[in-house]
């Protein structure tokens, strides 16, 4: 990617908040990326989703029930910015509904703090349109590993760890305090 394509990128994802899903493909710092689910940023980004759910019920706002982290971009700017879309059900209707928060992981402490909470009034988009696309990709992962076996390669079993019983009882002798 050229420097006017990574500006015209960074450009878009400035103007949708954050929320723009190609994101921008580089290590220069401050750009906007998109997290898979199948990435080992998914499970923490969920965590603070689910952060997000919590504190915006404590500032009296909607009381939610966290349901599930549909989409995930992420920027380094003094820690880690996540922007993220996920679906929580408002426990005064009952209602499932898709949610866009922006919270900011302080490097320095690793304190989370919400900038933005917002309901995502998108009509194209349900939470079920949404998890169905998740759910695509993740089959479409399942089948690539199917087609391609060479790519992961299955490993043998780790062997069983040596019984190490004997060397612990002998230390258990030189431990044991002298009477007298």
């Amino acid at each position: 990617m050229n420097r006017s394509e990574y500006t015209a990128k960074g450009k878009k994802a400035g103007k949708s908040g954050g929320n723009y899903g190609d994101g921008c493909y580089s290590n220069v710092p401050g750009g906007i990326f998109p997290v898979r689910p199948t990435s080992c940023e998914w499970k923490p980004a969920e965590k603070v989703a689910q952060f997000a759910a919590l504190k915006q019920a404590e500032n009296g706002g909607i009381p939610l029930e966290y349901r599930q982290l549909v989409k995930v971009n992420m920027q380094g700017v003094g820690g880690i910015m996540y922007y993220l879309t996920f679906t929580a059900c408002d426990t005064t209707d009952g209602r499932e509904k898709i949610f866009k928060a922006k919270v900011m992981c302080d490097a320095r402490d690793l304190s989370l703090h919400l900038k933005e909470f917002k309901v995502d009034n998108d009509p194209n988009k349900s939470a079920e349109k949404m998890r169905n696309e998740v759910v695509d990709v993740l089959e479409k992962i399942a089948a690539f590993r199917k087609e391609n076996p060479h790519l992961f390669p299955v490993l043998p079993p780790r062997p069983p760890p040596p019984n190490r019983s004997g060397q612990i009882k002998m230390l258990g002798v030189h431990l044991t305090p002298k009477k007298g």
